[in-house]
């Protein structure tokens, strides 16, 4: 059975996927660390929030490269689904989770530090639709990260990775640091959150300077877990699937019952 148990374990690893367990704890000891250029997941819009580090971005975000994570979902009152979409005694109806990945790197001078984020337009743009800050979003994640981090026990584990959860009032919440009108701390004039089904493009920004350039793009999809995909500039894995349009549909049913009548023709003048 152990033997079982970790040949699993490896397929896992070597496919490049992390899972995390499927319910959330209650008492973890283990605690989130953020370090200095790892990339963050945020997930928010209702009463709590979700943190996941995903890792150095050096890493995920070089040329070519894939990585996905299956962040656990699920449906039960004790579930993350149940968590985020929790939107207070007497709702009914919970916002949409909105998504965020934001991360940065301190190089000591604030003209060569950057800011990574997800934007809902490219880097080009995202320049071309006003006006950007940057320094005020650096600041904040930077900030943030060393807070939450100093912080320990008192943000443990959620799921039992590098993760945690904390209500949407917390003073280190998304909402408190970014705000979840979209513009990060007010440093982009587009919207820097999606919505689970949409694609995000990842931006370096130079947080002195404010000047853009592409790294890569994320994709996030609900499936039988919430399936986050950061691909590097080159990758094409994280494009999510294109509904067909239900024009399309109707005019390829329509070509089958033509096809079919025009049979039925030839069969009867022969």
């Amino acid at each position: 059975m152990n033997l079982m148990k970790s040949m699993k374990k490896a397929a896992v690893i070597a496919a490049g996927v992390m899972v995390l367990s499927g319910a959330l704890l209650s008492g973890n000891a283990q605690a989130i660390t953020v370090s200095d250029g790892d990339l963050i997941l945020a997930l928010y819009g209702n009463n709590n929030e979700y943190f996941l580090d995903l890792g150095a971005e050096s890493s995920l975000l070089a040329s070519n490269a894939t990585s996905s994570f299956a962040v656990p979902w699920g449906s039960d009152p004790n579930s993350l689904m149940s968590a985020l979409e929790n939107c207070g005694t007497g709702c009914s109806t919970p916002n949409d989770i909105q998504w965020e990945i934001f991360g940065y790197h301190d190089s000591g001078l604030l003209r060569t530090s950057s800011l990574f984020t997800g934007s809902s337009q490219n880097a080009a743009d995202t320049a071309a639709a006003g006006q950007v800050g940057a320094s005020n979003p650096f600041n904040a994640a930077k900030s943030w990260a060393n807070l939450i981090t100093t912080a320990g026990s008192a943000y443990p584990s959620a799921t039992g990775g590098n993760d945690t959860l904390m209500v949407s009032t917390d003073p280190y919440s998304f909402t408190s640091t970014f705000g979840t009108n979209g513009s990060l701390a007010g440093g982009f004039p587009v919207a820097m959150q999606g919505l689970i089904g949409n694609e995000l493009f990842m931006i370096s920004a130079n947080a002195q300077l404010s000047t853009l350039t592409d790294i890569g793009t994320a994709s996030l999809v609900l499936g039988s877990s919430l399936d986050l995909t950061v691909c590097g500039v080159g990758s094409t894995a994280c494009v999510p699937p294109v509904p067909i349009p239900a024009s399309v549909v109707l005019f390829a049913t329509g070509l089958v019952g033509l096809v079919g009548m025009a049979r039925r023709g030839k069969m009867i003048w022969s």
